[in-house]
């Protein structure tokens, strides 16, 4: 009774019972995401279906190899495929059964990068450049689960690397004098800190202990920014209390954590963790790997949440994972031989057309349409030159 009492007044709030699924979460974030890069388009060099260059002016200034060169969206991503996974359908004989390995099989996690155009690629360039660059052909890197390091999965080092030493120098290579907007997603590989970064949760409310030894941080004082050590003259860490009382914030009564979590306001007065969180140095610190990317001269933005159709590069993963089941061998080496046959298989104008459509997505959201919507499945199909699958 008392379930079906529920399920009663349920219903009556406005509740339905439904399949969950998965889906795109509208949250303001994607809107955030859109002006940051709204500000970036005067500089964005574009490119045609074909790969070529689009007339476009450029505001005064921006010039190839100048203080403000042209800017060039570089977008990225991890897919994983594995031995078993085949096609969902096939033929069979009446009344006949069709076996199949049990399990996903060993799998091949890809991390690659793609342009507008397509893939990020250097076979524009001679054998002899390539090795002078210390480039392999292709940006796309494969990794073997449980093999090329001892946690097995693919860690914030292996994307760093992967970014500084393919991605951007073969960037570099292929386009000098150009600048690169560098787009990841919000995985947790990509947003980790280093070990020295700024975070109040790596601190005590006293010195020493066991907390991180951070680097210099920063106040204003009287209108004058002041640098501020986060370590003693011995080398011992400072505490919370240490930092706050150097800028004059710590008062009588603050605590680690507040007992009382009822209001914003109690938060904000009585714990000093969040305090010190607000702080302008503490709250605009960047991830690990935003900061060695910017190190390099180029410029780092994350997708919003729960929004990949705003990345072309996950329609280009579809087309790679159609591939490989179409020619699933079921057995790992086979995988291996199939991953680059794939990743070649989706041609520069099909990834063309992804990005085309990522921007049509982009612009319906600035239009205030939602996702979903049937005025957003009417602004993204009458604005389609062609369909996709006629490239399939």
């Amino acid at each position: 009774m008392e379930a079906r009492t529920a399920r009663r007044w349920l219903a009556r709030l406005g509740f339905h019972w439904t399949e969950v699924r998965k889906g795109v979460y509208i949250d303001g974030h994607e809107l955030r995401f859109l002006e940051q890069l709204k500000g970036l388009e005067p500089y964005l060099f574009e490119f045609n279906e074909e790969g070529g260059i689009k007339p476009k002016e450029y505001p005064r200034g921006c010039q190839v190899g100048g203080l403000h060169p042209p800017v060039i969206l570089v977008t990225h991503d991890e897919s994983t495929l594995n031995s078993n996974e085949a096609r969902s359908r096939a033929w069979k004989e009446v009344h006949s059964t069709f076996l199949r390995p049990k399990g996903h099989g060993r799998g091949i996690m890809i991390s690659d990068f793609l342009l507008p155009c397509g893939r990020l690629t250097a076979e524009s360039l001679s054998i002899e450049q390539r090795q002078y660059f210390n480039i392999p052909e292709h940006a796309s890197k494969l990794f073997e689960f449980s093999s090329q390091n001892s946690s097995g999965y693919w860690s914030t080092e292996d994307i760093i690397s992967h970014t500084l030493d393919t991605g951007i120098k073969m960037f570099e290579a292929v386009y000098p004098g150009y600048k690169a907007l560098f787009l990841f997603d919000n995985a947790s590989s990509h947003s980790s800190f280093a070990e020295d970064a700024l975070r109040v949760q790596n601190m005590n409310l006293s010195g020493g202990g066991e907390q991180a030894t951070m680097r210099n941080g920063y106040f204003l004082l009287k209108g004058t920014r002041t640098i501020q050590s986060m370590v003693y003259e011995n080398g011992i860490p400072k505490g919370i209390e240490a930092v706050l009382q150097e800028r004059g914030l710590w008062a009588a009564g603050l605590r680690l954590e507040c007992p009382k979590l009822q209001c914003e306001d109690c938060r904000a007065r009585k714990r000093c963790k969040k305090i010190l969180s607000l702080q302008y140095d503490f709250l605009n610190q960047k991830g690990k790997l935003q900061e060695m990317i910017e190190a390099t001269g180029h410029t780092v933005l994350f997708y919003p949440k729960f929004h990949c159709e705003l990345n072309w590069i996950e329609y280009y993963w579809g087309q790679v994972k159609r591939y490989t089941h179409d020619n699933c061998e079921y057995n790992y080496e086979g995988l291996k031989t199939i991953i680059p046959q794939a990743l070649s298989s989706v041609k520069p104008t099909t990834i063309s057309l992804f990005y085309a459509r990522t921007q049509r997505i982009m612009e319906a959201y600035h239009n205030g349409l939602t996702y979903g919507s049937t005025g957003y499945h009417e602004y993204l199909s009458h604005r389609r030159v062609r369909h996709l699958e006629d490239d399939f």
